[in-house]
C-alpha cells in the first residue's frame, strides 16, 4: 500500500508514542523535521513538501507553534505554511480540529474541512500572479501574510468545532488516560 497521506513533522514528535506511530504508518508518511536541521535545510524541506505534492500525495501541515493556547483558540501560525504554499502554488484547505485536548471513552471529536484557500488572495497578491521570487524579502512578507490570513480565515471554526465536542456537564469521563497516549 503507498502512502497517501505525507506529514511534515518533528521526527521525534511524530514517532513518540507506539500510538502515534501505528497511525502514521497507517494513513501515509512523515517528512521529518530535525529540530537542528538550521536555516539551511529549509530549501531542503520545502523541496520535500512540493515533491509530495508533485507525486499526487496529499501534503498535512500542523503549522500551530507556541506555547498551548486556550482550547477555542487557534495557535500562532508559522510561515511556512506560507512558504510551502508560495512555492508549490498548491492551495490550502484547512482541516480544524475540535475536542482532542482531552481525550476519554466516548469523546467526540469534531474534524471539520473547509473551502480551499488561494495562498495569492491571503498574500493580498493578485491570483494567479507569479509567486515573490524564492528567498526574496517579498517572498517572506506574503508567507507571513497567508499565516496571518490563515489564521484569521479559521478563527471562527476553531472556536465552533471545539464548542460543538465539548461534553455536556456531569459527562463521565471514562479512560482519560487516552489523552497521553498520543501525546
Amino acid at each position: 500500500m503507498e502512502p497517501r497521506l505525507a506529514f511534515f513533522g518533528d521526527a521525534r514528535t511524530m514517532a513518540r508514542s507506539p500510538l502515534r506511530r501505528f497511525v502514521v504508518r497507517r494513513v501515509g508518511g512523515v517528512l521529518p523535521i530535525p529540530s537542528h536541521a538550521g536555516p539551511r535545510a529549509f530549501a531542503t524541506h520545502l523541496e520535500g513538501a512540493a515533491e509530495v505534492l508533485r507525486a499526487g500525495m496529499v501534503f498535512c501541515l500542523f503549522p500551530e507553534y507556541g506555547p498551548p493556547s486556550p482550547v477555542e483558540a487557534s495557535r500562532p501560525i508559522a510561515a511556512g505554511l506560507g512558504y510551502v504554499a508560495l512555492r508549490s502554488g498548491a492551495p490550502i484547505v484547512p482541516v480544524v480540529i475540535g475536542g482532542n485536548h482531552e481525550l476519554f471513552w466516548g469523546r467526540t471529536v469534531v474534524v471539520r474541512v473547509l473551502a480551499p484557500l488561494d495562498p495569492h488572495v491571503l498574500a493580498g497578491l493578485a491570483p494567479h500572479s507569479p509567486a515573490p521570487t524564492p528567498g526574496s524579502r517579498e517572498e517572506r512578507a506574503a508567507a507571513h501574510a497567508i499565516a496571518e490570513g490563515f489564521r484569521a480565515a479559521t478563527a471562527a471554526a476553531v472556536d465552533a468545532a471545539w464548542r460543538s465536542a465539548e461534553p455536556k456537564p456531569g459527562t463521565r469521563k471514562r479512560f482519560t488516560g487516552l489523552t497521553h497516549r498520543f501525546r
